[in-house]
């Protein structure tokens, strides 16, 4: 018995993961496609960066962003926005 709950389990979480990955292509496509192209090459930049790092570390703050981007905290701040 515990071993059929198991392996549903397992299936679920594949199939909630699959989706997870999906959208964040979508959002990944969606971020090129319609947001990037309304900024400056600057901000296009930086804005890649912060997404690649946030793909390896989802978890950071302001003074992350600023030592990874090589920025002051407030222009940080204005990117991170």
């Amino acid at each position: 018995m515990w071993r059929k709950f198991f392996l549903y389990s397992v299936r679920e979480t594949a199939e909630s993961s699959i989706q997870v990955f999906k959208n964040i292509l979508i959002l990944k496509e969606r971020r090129e496609l319609e947001v990037l192209p309304h900024f400056s090459t600057r901000r296009q930049k930086n804005a890649q960066a912060l997404i690649q790092y946030l793909y390896q570390n989802p978890a950071l703050n302001i003074k992350t962003i600023a030592s990874l981007l090589g920025l002051q905290t407030n222009t940080a701040t204005a990117v991170s926005e």
